[in-house]
């Protein structure tokens, strides 16, 4: 791949022929049920657009039952690809009241729409045994690590189990039944999380010696697993503890005391080979939070939210704490109070994605103490400062009257859809359920620049000039509001800056706006004086001209061959450049040097091409 096709790929913007100088306008067919209005900040999803909203929403659920008059519960799930998820879960046969355990897949088509396939039995019913917390990890293509518990309801034992699962071709096969070595397990969920391909690391609360956890290196061959010998966090109670995969070196976990003071804490684990031990002084004590459940995600390796509930003496209650991880050290920022009601009943937390100012968002799902509703709560973490805050109250869908203990919710970005299975318990009538919550907010944004209703094909600013409504101030940047319109008003959404009444350049990538489509370059003609080579500045009436031209302006770019402006990328039509440095340029007069008196502009990648990695304004 070229330089400015890795670029754009990784939305650096530029290379030839794509710059600010220029505006990048797709051809977009209006998504069914919606009408767009030209200057409407519209997100592309599955190849149409619809009005965004600068915040993640959840529209009316699609809903879809599975063994229908069963009893299912302990569901767990994961992603086979952007179509498909496994499913496991356990049943009551309601004639002897005995469990089994069973998987099927799940297919959700580009539209959103969900069917599921025929289940499969892979633990039969038996007397006095009740199998329990299954725990699904993708380990390679079309292959699954199911870890779950095996209750003996006579002795009250628990014993961790696991099978590698095949689900290629959409037909589900399952290998040899194995236990990790010393699975006893003190009737707490598993934990699992995949370290790279066909390597994952997994844990339980042992229930054989104390109550500390012990953990153990997982390899898929074929259809068999094996595992290390496990090691233990010794003299820690492991209590309602989770863990997430870093890296496959770095692993997060937290977990709570049992007893008196009740304290969650958190710490790093370092993964070598088949040795697993503490990182050396990553270690954080959290506070007085007795979680029912806690569960983390991250933004990326260094970012990560935790989400935990039920606080000690509270019936109800829950939070998010913000963690940080630079190198070795573990940093713990904050905990803020959730809105809402928590029961801990099936606690997860779903990294969204992250916004052009770097604030990360999540959304964390609940089931209620009553067990009759399900709650979402956005979280947002800021880039700057680690800072929480609820950017939308809780929501509430219900009533469900649930029959579950857990459900995992995936996120499928490209339908933009939050998946949620789970059993379900409804006026004397149990079965299983998949609910489908529409998502806005996830898909890649541009401006309309002009409307449409659905199935229409408007024109759609992904970067560049654009054109805009209203009459803006130049050199204002410009956000989006919650209801996708363009405002002046720091909303903390930045779209992109005025230039003119009627123009602003959108800040690629204000929300990764990359689109797969017809696009076609606009030419927008710069209407000043420019020197090659120097950065230029543009001027409240549109125009675009050298630095020595009297003025106020934004300095926002490098002049190219051919008339043009590149604010973001490969730069061409230099001389002279030295390979591998960095080079500035002086706000007199716009010249490119290595004198590092002027502004860091970019780094040289041949004698005639500037790298520019981020925009000047």
């Amino acid at each position: 791949m070229d330089i400015d096709s890795l670029l754009l790929a990784h939305g650096l913007g530029g290379g030839a022929g794509q710059n600010v100088g220029e505006g990048i306008v797709a051809r977009l067919q209006v998504a069914p049920g919606e009408t767009v209005t030209a200057g409407d900040v519209v997100e592309y999803i599955n190849g149409n657009v619809r009005k965004t909203k600068a915040e993640f929403t959840k529209d009316t659920p699609t809903a879809l039952n599975f063994e229908v008059g069963q009893n299912v519960q302990a569901v767990g799930a994961c992603k086979l690809d952007e179509n498909r998820a496994f499913i496991a879960y356990k049943v009551q046969n309601g004639t002897n009241a005995l469990w089994h355990a069973a998987a099927l897949i799940m297919t959700i088509d580009d539209a959103g729409n969900m069917s599921v396939g025929s289940p499969v039995v892979f633990e039969a019913a038996h007397t006095n045994q009740e199998p329990k917390h299954m725990t699904p990890v993708l380990v390679d293509t079309d292959k699954v690590l199911l870890m779950y518990v095996l209750r003996y309801n006579n002795t009250n034992a628990h014993h961790v189990r696991s099978v590698v699962v095949s689900t290629a071709n959409n037909v589900i096969s399952f290998g040899l039944v194995k236990d990790p070595p010393y699975g006893f397990q003190n009737n707490d969920k598993i934990l699992a999380d995949l370290l790279e391909t066909n390597k994952a690391i997994v844990a339980w609360r042992d229930g054989s010696s104390g109550t500390e956890l012990r953990f153990s290196i997982a390899t898929v061959s074929g259809m068999t697993v094996t595992y290390t010998q496990p090691w233990a966090m010794t003299s820690v109670e492991g209590y309602r503890a989770c863990l997430l995969v870093l890296s496959p070196t770095r692993v997060f976990v937290a977990w709570n005391s049992q007893s008196s003071p009740y304290s969650l804490y958190a710490r790093l684990l370092k993964v070598n080979g088949s040795t697993i031990d503490f990182v050396d002084n990553a270690f954080a004590s959290i506070g007085f939070y007795e979680a029912s459940y806690c569960w983390a995600a991250k933004s990326g390796p260094d970012r990560i939210c935790l989400v935990t509930s039920l606080p000690h003496n509270t019936a109800t209650g829950g939070y998010a704490h913000s963690f940080s991880v630079a190198g070795d050290v573990l940093t713990y920022h904050n905990s803020r109070a959730m809105i809402g009601v928590l029961a801990g009943l099936g606690l997860k937390v779903n990294f969204l994605k992250q916004d052009g100012n770097g604030t990360d968002y999540y959304v964390a799902t609940y089931v209620n103490t009553n067990l009759d509703y399900i709650y979402f709560q956005k979280i947002a973490i800021t880039s700057t400062n680690n800072e929480i805050t609820f950017p939308t109250s809780f929501w509430v869908d219900g009533r469900q009257e649930f029959a579950t203990d857990v459900f995992s919710p995936l996120l499928y970005e490209r339908q933009g859809r939050l998946v949620m299975p789970f059993g379900s318990y409804k006026a004397g009538f149990y079965k299983g359920l998949l609910k489908g919550y529409k998502i806005r907010g996830l898909g890649s944004k541009g401006i309309a620049l002009n409307g449409g209703t659905a199935g229409q094909t408007i024109k759609v600013g992904m970067r560049g000039v654009s054109k805009a409504r209203g009459s803006l101030a130049a050199g204002n940047h410009q956000y989006v509001d919650d209801n996708g319109n363009i405002t002046a008003t720091n909303v903390n959404h930045k779209v992109g800056l005025a230039v003119a009444s009627n123009q602003m350049i959108i800040q690629f990538p204000f929300w990764e706006s990359r689109v797969a489509g017809d696009a076609t370059d606009v030419i927008v003609s710069p209407g000043g004086t420019l020197t090659q080579g120097r950065v230029v500045k543009i001027l409240p009436n549109g125009s675009v001209v050298d630095l020595t031209v009297a003025g106020a302006g934004i300095n926002f770019g490098v002049a190219q061959p051919g008339g043009k402006v590149l604010a973001r990328g490969v730069s061409k039509g230099h001389t002279g450049l030295r390979p591998g440095e960095n080079y500035y340029y002086n706000t007199s007069n716009g010249i490119i040097s290595q004198d590092q008196s002027g502004v860091f502009v970019g780094i040289a990648i041949s004698p005639t091409e500037l790298l520019i990695p981020k925009t000047l304004f």
